[in-house]
């Protein structure tokens, strides 16, 4: 993980992405939640190219966490 203030561009895109699948942590079995929690998350990669010009965004809906250019963001609240 990464703090936010590294890259901070590409924290507040993720910021704004994880609030899209804002029911996923309410969502998530226990199984999910552990695979998670070891880092082993089910990333999708939808289509962005029309919001933004970044290469890599990827995303877990078993929780809040955004992978982009290979850095991944989680949020909790």
């Amino acid at each position: 993980m990464f703090w936010p203030d590294t890259h901070p561009e590409e924290a507040q895109l993720a910021r704004s992405l994880q609030q899209m699948w804002s029911d996923a942590d309410r969502d998530r079995n226990p199984l999910q939640a552990l695979l998670c929690w070891l880092g082993l998350h089910l990333w999708l990669q939808p289509d962005y190219s029309a919001f933004t010009r970044r290469n890599s965004i990827r995303f877990c809906p078993a929780c809040s966490s955004v992978q982009i250019n290979g850095r991944i963001y989680r949020y909790t609240r």
